[in-house]
Order: C-alpha cells, then structure tokens, then sequence
C-alpha cells in the first residue's frame, strides 16, 4: 500500500521540525557542560575529520536528502545516501569523547537535542523505506496485469 503524499509530507515536516529544534537545544554533556546542536555539527564538520568522527556529515545528507522525498520523486540512490545518513548520525552513540585543547572532553550524556537529530533522520530513513516498497509494489502490480 502506497503512502499517501499528504501522510508522507506530514512525516517529513516533522523530521524537518525535529531537525530544526534540535539545533538550539542541548545535544551532548560533557559533565557539567552541554553543548548545542549547533556547536556539535559545526564542530564536527570541521574538525571531525581530524578525529575520525563523521556523525557531523549526515547534517549534509539531511539536507540533500529531505527535498528528493519531499518532491516525492524515487530515485534509486534516495534510500542508499538515507541509509547512508542514519549510520553515520548512529555512529555518534560509539563516540565516547572529544579531544579538545586540554585532553580529551568526555560525553557524560546524550541529551534531547540529540534524540530529536536521530529521530529525524529515522523518519527520513522511514519514508524512503516507504517509498522503495511502493515503487516495488507498483511494479509488481504492473508486471502481474501484463501477464
């Protein structure tokens, strides 16, 4: 069964609000500090590398990713790059530290702005799941009718 279009831009709007949200709000501890979600993805972006840290790179799949589902035209290499995205926002759950100017700052917590960056990128990763099993689903249908 197909997604209707409205339900699935509903589920996209709230990945994208969840995204958004999760940028102001505090994402990882370190102790007695937190740091936002914007500190964390500028931080990672330029200086993750240098650490062997990619999570900070899924923001730019987020961003290529939400308008291809959004216009709701599949494409095969959609549910590869979603894939793509949620394994590395999921690879932040292995980071144990950062390592800063005085020694490595170790996450104590995992705090909200966290949870919602996740949990959009799995309502992105759901939809294009959707969206494979339609178009799969379709030509099924199709190549039963031709028979």
């Amino acid at each position: 069964m197909a997604l209707p279009k409205k339900a699935m831009r509903y589920v996209i709007l709230i990945s994208i609000t969840c995204y958004s949200i999760s940028w102001f709000l505090p994402a990882l501890e370190f102790g007695k500090d937190s740091l936002p979600g914007w500190a964390c993805a500028i931080e990672g972006l330029l200086l993750g590398w240098a650490q062997g840290h990619f999570e900070a790179y899924a923001n730019l799949f987020y961003l290529y990713i939400f308008p291809l589902l959004w216009s709701n035209t599949y494409q095969k290499s959609v549910m590869s790059l979603t894939a793509i995205a949620l394994l590395l926002s999921a690879q932040t759950f292995t980071l144990k530290y950062i390592q800063g100017d005085g020694g490595p700052s170790y996450i104590t917590n995992y705090e909200i702005g966290f949870y919602l960056w996740f949990f959009s990128f799995l309502l992105l990763f759901i939809v294009s799941v959707w969206q494979l099993l339609t178009v799969l689903s379709e030509k099924i249908v199709i190549q039963s009718n031709t028979d």
